[in-house]
């Protein structure tokens, strides 16, 4: 069982709030869906058929990385792959006003599974995402107003 991965040449180690087996990314469903505490919580969307390379480890002992509850963005955000990784201060796209996550997770589950196009609403702008060669995507709410 794994509980941290990383994708393609994207260097951000990703750590699941439960650990995994590696059959369920080589299963050739469904993208593979699972919830992230660091380094930020959300959730990691994953296509296995198109993802080059799906990098498993257990972390032994404490996660290295920011507190997940110290670092929730104020908006919406969707992230994508990345030569530089992710920035806890900029983690992606912000996401139009709004957005209903269940409803994106949804939508960019199934341009992955069917290998379609998804435009995503932004704050200002869109984008337009191959769900076919798209190999993750993470999509992270917006913090709760105290």
């Amino acid at each position: 069982m794994y509980n941290q991965l990383s994708i393609d040449s994207d260097p951000t180690t990703w750590v699941l709030a439960a650990a995994i087996d590696a059959s369920v990314l080589a299963s050739g469903g469904p993208p593979f869906a699972a919830a992230t505490l660091r380094p930020l919580p959300g959730i990691l969307l994953v296509s296995a058929r198109a993802a080059g390379c799906v990098a498993l480890s257990s972390a032994g002992g404490e996660p290295h990385g920011p507190i997940p509850t110290d670092d929730v963005p104020a908006a919406p955000f969707l992230y994508l792959p990345s030569g530089s990784g992710l920035d806890p201060v900029s983690p992606g796209y912000q996401l139009a006003d709004g957005t209903d996550a269940a409803g994106l997770q949804r939508s960019l589950t199934a341009a992955m599974t069917d290998g379609t196009l998804l435009t995503v609403g932004l704050g200002a702008g869109a984008l337009v995402l191959n769900g076919a060669a798209l190999p993750f995507a993470v999509i992270f709410r917006a913090a709760q107003a105290t």
